[in-house]
């Protein structure tokens, strides 16, 4: 039995449709740089996703990589409201919002 990973959307890379690609291989990551507002249990946060996925195939050049930048917002320690928006088309890619209410880990 093979392994398969399942990437985009929420915990992965947000702004793609939820499992979108599927793959035995991949890698991402994420850079992310958060403002708390003192005195305050707000935070405001800018944020960039990128990796790639293959299926048997080797991880290269010629596979493209995932992109999406977003924004978030956080209200204390359990909830954040994000907008994400992918980068590798221009058509039928409007921002997507998520909403998370507790810490994936």
């Amino acid at each position: 039995m093979h392994k398969r990973f399942y990437m985009g959307g929420l915990g992965t890379w947000q702004g793609y449709d939820h499992k979108e690609y599927m793959g035995s291989r991949f890698w991402m990551t994420n850079a992310e740089y958060r403002v708390v507002i003192p005195v305050s249990d707000f935070a405001l946060s800018a944020f960039w996703d990128c990796g790639q996925i293959a299926n048997d195939a080797p991880l290269n050049a010629e596979i493209d990589a995932k992109n999406t930048i977003g924004m978030a917002g956080y209200l204390g320690s359990s909830f954040r409201l994000s907008v994400a928006k992918r980068l590798d088309r221009s058509e039928d890619d409007a921002p997507k919002i998520y909403v998370r209410l507790t810490h994936h880990f």
